[in-house]
């Protein structure tokens, strides 16, 4: 796996709150800086007016007024492009996967979610900082120790 230059910010999006807390204290503890939020037109909003240092977005398919799908076909037309990773129990009524960056049924591998997450991220912050020094010029992401102890 690579490295990353910069604390890695998550925008975790569930109508349940426990499944935001949960996945809020995992990724928390391997390094990340996360952002809550159970209100998928809320998070729009908060996108719209202020997109810059998110990394990734998690979210649920089936919220409220809106399902994962629709939340990234807005997100693109108002021109945000911050890569979406999908986490559903509803996994048939996914009509396009290849609007997200990761789709993960529930149940799910923890640590093929954890990696999911990590590449992605460095996808997106070498995308942002393109004139950054290279990954092996980096300095290593505090997560990825605790990665290694967990999938050990």
């Amino acid at each position: 796996m690579g490295t990353l230059t910069q604390t890695p910010r998550v925008l975790l999006l569930d109508d349940d709150s426990s499944v935001v807390d949960a996945l809020s204290g995992i990724l928390a503890s391997l390094g990340y800086k996360i952002v809550k939020n159970t209100d998928p037109f809320r998070a729009i909003e908060d996108l719209e007016s202020n997109p810059k240092g998110i990394h990734l977005i998690i979210t649920d398919h089936e919220m409220p007024g809106i399902n994962g799908s629709e939340l990234v076909k807005r997100l693109r037309t108002l021109k945000i492009q911050i890569p979406v990773m999908l986490i559903t129990g509803t996994i048939e009524r996914v009509k396009d996967t290849t609007l997200f960056a990761a789709v993960f049924e529930k149940p799910f591998q923890l640590d093929e979610f954890i990696e999911a997450c990590q590449k992605i991220v460095e996808s997106e912050i070498a995308r942002l900082n393109p004139s950054k020094k290279s990954s092996a010029d980096a300095k290593e992401f505090p997560g990825k120790t605790a990665l290694n102890k967990l999938l050990k």
